[in-house]
């Protein structure tokens, strides 16, 4: 395909060093080879920041940045601020990418004359299955505003973006513990013309890293995914019975979601309020949500009868999942080995 545009990839590092070699491999193993790549040592105390300065000597293509801590979104800034590339997609350094993930959004991009590429799934260290099936699907502003905040995996990753859209609009990374990704993914959906989806995994998403903020039962993670929703709800700017059922649907999801964490960090004691909170809140706005006209075909028969069973029987599956979990991260951290290589 046509290579002419120049592709700029992102990627914010913090004790990444087991992880570090098969994550930058996998970006300059890629098909489409006029990209630049920012890697963004955020203060990493491990070796990751030398790790870095090595490929930087063996691709001219490679730029690394050393900065102090500041977490996720403000290393992804700092590299947004650099970038010369016409559209910027992002990786997080424990992750990886299959070879034509770059090929394959850009050529979503450029033969639909889109702003905006996705997938809707990924690969994980858990689920290898391929797709049986790839279709291009291509959705309005509004159609995905909701498509991302009901469908699609929620970081900023799996995604390509128009940076001049960036730029127009001023868009960067809120200063968020979790959610940071769906904000930045939102508002790009909202400011571009077109966005047009793939079903193909190109992704690969780790679920083995122990020292990862996802393997880590932090209730502030919860808090702060609500923060993300409602300051996603304050600027988005296409409001329909479509979107505003998306939020609430987000604003649900992510209030039973802070009561799993509540139960899988065993800290009901300190939280005693926030976790009869959520129950109250996933019960109410649950129902409001199952009882909103077009909710079926909105959500899916599937989903709407996920929603229906949380709702019902909230303390009994948030139970079920946490344990559900520890078994499958057990497994994970078991086979961690044949994800390195």
């Amino acid at each position: 395909m046509n290579q002419s545009k120049l592709v700029s990839i992102i990627v914010p590092i913090y004790k990444s060093e087991r992880f570090l070699h098969k994550c930058v491999r996998s970006i300059l193993e890629q098909t489409y080879r006029n990209l630049e790549i920012f890697l963004v040592d955020d203060g990493s105390p491990d070796r990751s920041g030398e790790i870095c300065d090595s490929y930087a000597k063996l691709d001219r293509r490679i730029h690394v940045i050393h900065k102090e801590n500041g977490g996720v979104s403000d290393a992804r800034n700092s590299a947004l601020k650099l970038i010369t590339g016409e559209y910027v997609t992002f990786l997080d350094g424990d992750d990886w990418l299959e070879n034509d993930y770059i090929e394959y959004l850009m050529r979503l991009v450029l033969e639909n004359n889109a702003d905006m590429a996705l997938t809707d799934s990924v690969f994980t260290t858990r689920d290898r299955q391929q797709v049986y099936s790839d279709k291009t699907v291509i959705y309005t502003n509004e159609q995905a505003v909701a498509r991302l905040l009901l469908f699609v995996p929620i970081g900023p990753w799996n995604k390509i973006y128009n940076v001049d859209v960036i730029r127009r609009n001023k868009l960067s990374f809120t200063q968020k513990m979790s959610g940071e990704g769906l904000h930045f993914s939102v508002m790009n959906a909202q400011y571009s013309n077109k966005i047009v989806e793939g079903k193909r995994k190109i992704y690969d998403y780790r679920l083995n890293n122990q020292g990862s903020a996802l393997t880590d039962s932090n209730v502030q993670m919860g808090i702060s995914s609500l923060d993300g929703i409602f300051e996603i709800d304050r600027a988005l700017k296409i409001r329909t019975p479509l979107t505003t059922f998306a939020v609430d649907w987000h604003k649900w999801k992510n209030w039973f979601y802070t009561l799993r964490l509540i139960i899988a960090s065993d800290t009901l004691s300190v939280n005693q309020s926030l976790y009869k909170k959520c129950i109250k809140n996933v019960k109410q706005e649950g129902w409001s949500l199952l009882l909103r006209k077009d909710a079926i075909k909105i959500l899916g028969v599937k989903s709407w009868v996920k929603t229906l069973l949380k709702t019902i029987f909230t303390e009994s599956i948030a139970n079920y999942l946490v344990i559900k979990e520890r078994s499958s991260l057990l497994d994970d951290v078991r086979n961690i080995e044949n994800t390195l290589r």
